[in-house]
């Protein structure tokens, strides 16, 4: 679904079709980028393993910290190719505590392919100095890369999840306290709608990685 289709849902669903609307074009586009954003934090519908500008990070002899683009949620694989070579060896990720608990000296020891890389926040960190350039490539889950303004614009996400789009976009325009059409108990039903599909956020500290020491599960959405 377009933007200007959601919008037609938004406008039936809250009764706001007279002219001029209640809600401008340009807050309702804000609403469903909002709605987009957090659908996709609450399933990581966006799974990225190919565009350059992200996943792959070039590594410089001797330096060992990286900034990751902040469109990452959860970053789940890893593979390093030294300069020269396409073949990838696979990296693993894990905590900073596992390093300490290992060794005291891992930062200024030399990184090797068998050794692991570390999310830390927004920086990809390897574990110690690398002696040889090469590329460190990348998988995982992202937020969407723009936002929804134009009426033609479409969510990234698939199609099948769009219209339940809407109840996030009710949620938050009739939850505005500080609006003529504050409604809390339309807000919260609307709400309970969305999480019903979406689910529930799992905690205010955002995953950013898939930690190879520790078992991992993902639960998918169906429609």
């Amino acid at each position: 679904m377009e933007l200007g289709e959601l919008e037609k849902a938004f406008r039936r669903a809250a009764h706001d079709e007279k002219n001029p609307p209640f809600w401008s074009p340009e807050e309702v586009a804000q609403l469903f980028t909002d709605a987009h954003e957090e659908a996709v934090l609450r399933q990581r519908l966006l799974y990225e393993a190919s565009n350059p500008a992200m996943c792959e990070i070039a590594i410089e002899i001797g330096t060992s910290e990286y900034k990751l683009d902040r469109r990452w949620l959860e970053i789940v694989s890893a593979g390093y190719a030294p300069a020269g070579r396409t073949r990838r060896d696979t990296v693993k990720l894990l905590a900073v505590e596992t390093m300490d608990a290992g060794s005291c000296s891992w930062r200024e020891d030399g990184w090797t392919v068998q050794d692991w890389v570390i999310v830390d926040g927004r920086t990809l960190r390897l574990t110690g100095l690398p002696h040889r350039a090469g590329t460190i490539y990348l998988e995982g889950y992202r937020r969407p890369m723009r936002p929804l303004e134009a009426p033609e614009d479409v969510p990234e996400i698939e199609e099948v999840h769009h219209r339940f789009l809407v109840h996030w976009a009710l949620h938050a325009a009739f939850g505005d306290e500080d609006a003529d059409c504050f409604n809390a108990n339309k807000s919260m039903q609307e709400l309970a709608k969305f999480e019903q599909y979406f689910g529930l956020r799992s905690n205010a500290k955002l995953k950013r990685w898939t930690r190879h020491d520790l078992p991992h599960h993902n639960t998918p959405i169906l429609p």
